[in-house]
């Protein structure tokens, strides 16, 4: 995949000149900003793509929803979301999932139509996506550690009820990938806490270490 994500971002330069991607570079972290509340959810120095700022160079009017940050490593388009939650606690994982079934339709749309299947030397085929949503646990009263093992341990009769429901909720959010038009490998929620053993083990890396 290497050779196709070299042809993206020459594909970037190209359309929207040759410093472009200066401006659309960021860290992790400078994506993970709560406007809101002037707090990062994470402090990677991982340099991606601002899927924001891209989205509205793509569009002109009204655009559509997208993901935070993408960039890409292997054989995948990472696509990632991040949500601090409602500083007072009203928010609720389940309702987050739901605010952001929107974006992972709307994000894999304007990321294939609007700049992969525009490369010819692109094979579409090749192309595939993982879309990972970032929330604070401790926000949002979850153990994240409670949550990988009741994930791995899914239907066992030693789950509480909490943890089934919360494998519940989350399962209903995978649903989202099963629509036969899609290009998603994965769907997942990650923890703030678990955020760095996340990208480790998925090998992302700086966008910039593709030389084009």
């Amino acid at each position: 995949m290497e050779y196709e994500n070299k042809k993206i971002m020459c594909y970037l330069q190209h359309r929207f000149g040759e410093n472009c991607l200066s401006e659309i570079y960021k860290t992790l972290e400078k994506c993970s900003i709560d406007k809101n509340n002037k707090r990062f959810l994470v402090s990677s120095q991982i340099k991606v793509i601002d899927f924001d700022v891209l989205t509205s160079w793509l569009f002109d009017g009204d655009k559509p929803k997208s993901a935070d940050s993408f960039t890409f490593c292997n054989d995948w388009i990472y696509l990632i979301e991040f949500k601090s939650g409602n500083i007072e606690k009203t928010d609720t994982l389940k309702n987050i999932l739901t605010s952001v079934k929107g974006k992972i339709i709307d994000s894999e749309s304007t990321i294939l139509d609007k700049v992969v299947y525009n490369i010819p030397e692109i094979d579409e085929q090749r192309v595939r996506l993982k879309y990972y949503l970032v929330v604070s646990a401790k926000r949002l009263g979850i153990d994240a550690n409670v949550y990988v093992l009741a994930k791995l341990s899914k239907g066992a009769e030693t789950l509480t009820k909490s943890q089934n429901e919360l494998i519940s909720s989350i399962s209903d959010f995978y649903k989202v990938k099963q629509s036969p038009s899609n290009h998603y490998d994965d769907i997942d929620v990650w923890f703030r806490d678990l955020f760095e053993l996340n990208i480790e083990a998925e090998g992302i890396r700086d966008i910039d270490d593709f030389e084009i």
